[in-house]
C-alpha cells in the first residue's frame, strides 16, 4: 500500500520538477554555459529535492488530512455559525502568515512600492480568510450557492 502511495507522490513530483530541470538545462547549455560539475551538483539536488518532496507530501497527506477532516467535520456538525465563521477567519489568518513565501513578499514589497509589509499582511490575511469562509457558509447551508 505504502509503495502505491509512493509512486503516485513520486509520479506528482516529477511531474513538478521536470520542467524547472528541463528550462534550467536549456539555459545551462544555451545562454548561461555552466562547467559540468556545476550542472551535476543541480541534479544532484533536485534528486535530493525529489525524495524529500516525496516524504514530505506522504506524511503531510497520513497526518494532517485526516486530522484536518476530522476537525472540519466536528465544527460543521455543531452548525452555529457564530462558531464556524471566526474559526475560519482565524485559521486563514494563521495560515497565511505560517506562509514563509508570504513574509518573503512582504519583505520585499517595501523596496519596490510605498506600502508596508504590514499592509501587505494585512490584505493577504483578509483575502485568504475570506476564500476560506463561503466554502464553510455552504457547509452550514447547504442550499446556498458556493
Amino acid at each position: 500500500m505504502l509503495k502505491e502511495i509512493a509512486k503516485e507522490k513520486l509520479s506528482e513530483v516529477v511531474k513538478a520538477i521536470v520542467p524547472i530541470v528541463a528550462i534550467v538545462l536549456i539555459l545551462s547549455v544555451t545562454i548561461v554555459p555552466m562547467p559540468t560539475h556545476v550542472v551535476m551538483v543541480f541534479f544532484y539536488g533536485c534528486i535530493l529535492l525529489m525524495i524529500g518532496m516525496v516524504f514530505f507530501t506522504i506524511g503531510s497527506e497520513q497526518a494532517m488530512e485526516p486530522m484536518g477532516k476530522q476537525v472540519g467535520a466536528r465544527i460543521t456538525k455543531t452548525r452555529k455559525l457564530y462558531l464556524i465563521l471566526p474559526l475560519g477567519l482565524l485559521l486563514g489568518f494563521m495560515i497565511t502568515v505560517s506562509e514563509p513565501d508570504l513574509q518573503v513578499l512582504a519583505n520585499q514589497v517595501p523596496f519596490y512600492f510605498d506600502v508596508s509589509d504590514h499592509d501587505i499582511y494585512s490584505v493577504l490575511k483578509f483575502g485568504c480568510s475570506m476564500v476560506i469562509v463561503p466554502p464553510e457558509m455552504s457547509m452550514v447551508w447547504p442550499s446556498m450557492p458556493s
